[in-house]
């Protein structure tokens, strides 16, 4: 079976995105300090730190990237916390995939 982040890998790659997977947010956290990401896509709902916190770290790290957040939550508190870190936009589940590539392919500065 293929997975959700095996199916976003084929399609960035296939309009000329760099993709690098992470399952943690502590992962994305120490993946982001070795590489400079243009974008990052992070799920509101992952192991250990969650995507909120991870996106705030981020951004603190790095106040340029542009952070999106995929979210199968309905719950206006995560969404304004998400706003007020400066992300870029919230993405809710589910998603057509074409959509999230077409989504950070139109994002500006790429």
């Amino acid at each position: 079976m293929v997975g959700l982040a095996e199916i976003v890998s084929s399609h960035a790659r296939a309009r000329g995105f760099k993709f690098e997977e992470a399952t943690t947010g502590k992962e994305a956290l120490e993946r982001a300090r070795v590489t400079r990401f243009s974008r990052i896509v992070l799920d509101v709902d992952v192991p250990g730190m969650d995507g909120i916190e991870a996106a705030r770290r981020l951004r603190e790290e790095n106040p340029s990237v542009k952070i999106f957040l995929i979210s199968g939550l309905d719950r206006w508190d995560d969404c304004v916390e998400a706003l007020e870190i400066g992300i870029e936009d919230i993405i809710m589940k589910p998603i057509e995939i074409s959509e999230l590539i077409n989504l950070l392919g139109t994002s500006t500065n790429l």
